[in-house]
């Protein structure tokens, strides 16, 4: 019986591991543009999440959506907000709540801070700058628009004490409330706007395929 020369042998195992290694690739690489669509970050809204340098290099982020994600408290998520007429295209917020939740956002006189509150807990505090934040007075400024809508509006003796978002519905905010139009000024959202939850960030000093390793290893 005729037997292949080692060498012989040992090129056809390494050409089966290169053929191997080039079909996990490719399929990982598959999998990967099927899941996940990149896009740049624009403006200013989420700041210093997003974006950092931007208003000094005019350099952005370059980000990753997770199309299949499950998503909650906290994400950063991107909207499509195409056919809502207080927005012209996507965008990219931090979600605060989903429905059953109730929003409000209070000046905390001891800490000197605005809280915002989800369900009356505090989700997380903005240092006082003085003169208010433009995210804050918007939310007052909505309550008050909407102050007799009961199912929009709850109160506890007669008092507005936060936004109630209804099924169907997300509550948005962007980090930075000097500039952010979200539910502040809007209210809540519909959920189906979602595109996806970011699950990669790019900054413009980072390697891309590197940041992309160490998100699938």
């Amino acid at each position: 019986m005729y037997k292949l020369p080692r060498t012989k042998i040992n090129l056809l195992r390494a050409i089966a591991v290169a053929i191997a290694i080039f079909a996990i690739v490719v399929s990982v690489c598959t999998v990967f543009n099927v899941v996940y669509i990149r896009t740049y970050v624009n403006g200013k809204s989420m700041q210093p999440t997003l974006n950092t340098s931007f208003d000094i290099t005019d350099k952005r982020d370059v980000v990753y959506i997770n199309r299949f994600a499950k998503v909650s408290a906290d994400d950063i998520v991107v909207l499509d907000l195409r056919n809502h007429p207080n927005f012209s295209g996507y965008t990219v917020k931090r979600l605060i709540a989903t429905e059953g939740d109730i929003v409000n956002i209070v000046y905390n006189s001891q800490s000197q801070e605005y809280d915002l509150l989800v369900n009356d807990a505090v989700f997380y505090s903005k240092p006082n700058l003085g003169g208010g934040y433009n995210t804050y007075n918007s939310f007052l400024q909505y309550i008050e628009n909407h102050e007799q809508d009961a199912s929009r509006i709850y109160k506890e003796n007669d008092i507005a004490q936060g936004v109630i978002v209804k099924k169907g519905e997300i509550f948005v905010l962007g980090d930075n409330w000097e500039v952010s139009k979200d539910s502040s000024l809007v209210g809540p959202l519909k959920k189906n706007t979602i595109v996806g939850r970011v699950d990669i960030v790019v900054k413009p000093h980072q390697n891309e395929f590197v940041q992309i390793l160490k998100r699938i290893f």
